[in-house]
């Protein structure tokens, strides 16, 4: 299967056995988000998905809170899971927490997908150069 997305489709025959309640930084309910997923094909893509739905002490709630992210960034992870065409033209402050999300799921080609993003980034600008120092200053 070239694009495991039609999975996420609401006409898949293989329903969804996993939710994920992303709760922005701010804390508040009423920004949650909610995205479905397949534990199996999560489990494929990240070995702490895998040790999380099959190992030994695995998760047996079907809805996980998700609270040191943004909904931007689960979703383009996600995305990335699924094979969609993930687009990583963003802010710097995105794109770490991407980063944070590749890091946390030990998911070492999203990884690889940003570093070759960044690595692509002409860094020729004074606001840009500013946005990366305040950004390296924020996460030490």
């Amino acid at each position: 299967m070239e694009n495991w997305a039609a999975l996420l489709d609401s006409s898949s025959n293989i329903p969804t056995d996993i939710t994920f309640k992303v709760v922005e930084k701010d804390g508040s309910e009423s920004q949650s988000h909610v995205f479905k997923a397949h534990k199996m094909v999560l489990a494929v893509a990240s070995p702490v998905f895998q040790a999380e739905f099959f190992g030994l002490a695995k998760e047996t709630s079907d809805v996980i809170l998700v609270q040191d992210t943004t909904k931007e960034a689960f979703e383009t992870m996600i995305d990335h899971v699924y094979l969609k065409n993930v687009t990583l033209k963003a802010s710097f402050q995105r794109l770490y927490e991407i980063v944070n999300l590749a890091e946390k799921y030990e998911m070492q080609s999203l990884m690889k997908k940003v570093v070759e993003h960044l690595e692509a980034l002409p860094l020729n600008s004074e606001e840009v150069v500013m946005e990366v120092t305040a950004l390296a200053e924020m996460f030490p």
